[in-house]
């Protein structure tokens, strides 16, 4: 969750919009790490912009945002003091692989059938949270929008980039946005797409050719780095896998010596076991176990 502090429509907030620290938020007695004018006359005005970014439908989420809003109003008196309350704006984007299909009001997920809700009328919270649903957004859609080029970058890779086996194909689509971001911004996008997907290292190098030097030393700087950390993880992985394996042969060997030729079921234990498993075996083994299931146990 993030929120943003942006003026009114009228224009009376000071100083610039500020993103905060969603852990502020989120837990009331950590300290924030967002920025929060003073208000310096009686109509200055504040409008927060909550977000939350979803990538599966939560049935309870309308409930979930009414918390948030509660914690920032709650935190902005505790700053602030005076007798009223920012106004705050939720919003979840929606990236998931379906259409939203979860209540976007309170009233929808309170216990109140049809009769009772009809009865309660207006008294019943409604307490709607904005919902931007990316998978029924096109590209045509997306350009249509009055947003920053970043944000577009950031919107169609959210919807396209999870599972993609090559977003190559649909990546030059958004050279000039992609050409125009930050260094920063640009390796964090590189490092995502990698991360949620499949496209390989020579479809990347292909595509980062085309867009000029600068970009494309940061786009395969970024991508560069994720395929190292994973190469060398794996590498990790794979020694202690095979120490594992080298471990668990000798204590076949052991076991046999001992009790016998040993059943299809133990042997296919130690094959799956993990270091901590054959450490435990092989500690009861040297402790003079007196049976297989003494040691198994």
């Amino acid at each position: 969750m993030a929120t943003i502090e942006t003026p009114a429509p009228n224009g009376l907030t000071k100083g610039p919009t500020t993103p905060s620290c969603p852990q502020a938020i989120r837990r009331e007695d950590s300290k924030s790490g967002d920025r929060t004018e003073q208000p310096r006359a009686a109509d200055d005005a504040y409008i927060y912009l909550l977000i939350e970014h979803q990538s599966t439908p939560e049935q309870l989420m309308a409930h979930r945002m009414l918390g948030y809003q509660r914690r920032i109003r709650d935190r902005h008196i505790a700053h602030h003091g005076g007798t009223t309350v920012p106004v705050v704006i939720p919003i979840v984007i929606y990236q998931g692989r379906r259409p939203w299909n979860a209540p976007t009001e309170v009233a929808d997920v309170t216990a109140a059938d049809e009769q009772l809700a009809a009865t309660l009328g207006d008294y019943l919270p409604r307490a709607r949270f904005y919902l931007d649903d990316l998978t029924r957004l096109d590209d045509n859609e997306l350009r249509a929008r009055q947003l920053t080029p970043t944000l577009r970058v950031v919107y169609v890779s959210l919807r396209r980039g999870p599972g993609d086996t090559d977003f190559t194909v649909w990546l030059p689509d958004w050279r000039a946005e992609i050409v125009g971001l930050s260094d920063q911004t640009l390796s964090m996008l590189v490092s995502y797409l990698v991360l949620v997907g499949n496209t390989t290292r020579e479809k990347l190098r292909a595509f980062a050719a085309t867009t000029g030097p600068h970009t494309e030393e940061i786009i395969m700087t970024a991508a560069g780095r994720l395929i190292t950390e994973a190469w060398a993880e794996g590498e990790a992985r794979g020694r202690a896998e095979g120490e594992a394996r080298g471990e668990a042969r000798l204590l076949v060997k052991q076991l046999t010596t001992r009790y016998g030729t040993l059943n299809a079921d133990l042997r296919e234990r130690l094959e799956n076991a993990t270091t901590d498993d054959i450490e435990l075996w092989a500690t009861r083994f040297a402790q003079g176990a007196a049976t297989l299931d003494d040691i198994f146990a």
